[in-house]
């Protein structure tokens, strides 16, 4: 017999996948249908708001503010690079490997294609890294 926690786990994470599917399919959502309970996997591979720890260095050729070029998740090395812009008070500089403590997060932003039809960055989803605690700035040698 299935407990009630069981089902409802499972009932969310298969809303979840309805949601992905219906994305992909360019089928329309709600954003209401975001709300806890159902948890959303972000960029990085953990569900948005998961604290973690995230290891790399300046990102370069990219379009982001504070670009970071993470290659380590929780001590796991990551096959490639993943760029993501770092939000918090820190600034990442080139030369320097970060170890962050946080979590990511994201935003809807840029002009609609009605307003700007040939915008660089258009409206779009954009995931970022929120600073909790700045664990170490290493200089390379």
């Amino acid at each position: 017999m299935m407990s009630y926690l069981y089902m409802k786990t499972t009932i969310a994470s298969l809303f979840v996948a309805a949601l992905a599917l219906c994305s992909l399919a360019g089928a329309e959502s709600n954003v209401r249908d975001l709300n806890p309970p159902a948890k959303v996997t972000g960029y990085l591979g953990k569900p948005l708001g998961t604290r973690m720890t995230i290891a790399g260095v300046f990102a370069e050729d990219v379009m982001l503010t504070n670009p970071m070029a993470v290659s380590e998740i929780d001590g796991q090395p990551l096959k490639d690079n993943a760029r993501i812009e770092i939000r918090g008070k820190l600034q990442i500089r080139k030369g320097v490997r970060y170890r962050l403590e946080g979590y990511e997060a994201g935003e809807f932003s840029g002009p609609p294609s009605w307003l700007s039809p040939a915008a660089q960055q258009p409206f779009q989803y954009r995931s970022f890294f929120v600073v909790t605690k700045v664990i170490d700035p290493v200089e390379r040698q």
